[in-house]
């Protein structure tokens, strides 16, 4: 269990201090569901915003817990197959 732990104190600390140093610079990184988008575009992109989060906080969650009946390739697959 400790070797999950790390593994998601290293992802998630590398990708908010990637996002904290691109904001300091002026770049955006968070575009998803923003902007000036076709409806259905903006649903999908909000959809999948929706997802990553869930599936982040299923992942600390199922780390903390030892739950491993969580199977995150239903949301996956579920996010892939939307169709335009």
């Amino acid at each position: 269990m400790l070797v999950g732990y790390l593994v998601i104190f290293i992802f998630y600390g590398t990708y908010f201090i990637k996002m904290i140093i691109q904001n300091n610079k002026g770049i955006k990184t968070d575009m998803l569901g923003k902007g000036n988008k076709t409806s259905k575009m903006f649903i999908f992109e909000v959809q999948l915003k929706l997802t990553t989060y869930t599936l982040a906080v299923l992942l600390v969650i199922s780390v903390f817990t030892s739950l491993e009946t969580l199977n995150h390739s239903y949301s996956f697959h579920w996010v892939c197959s939307y169709q335009f």
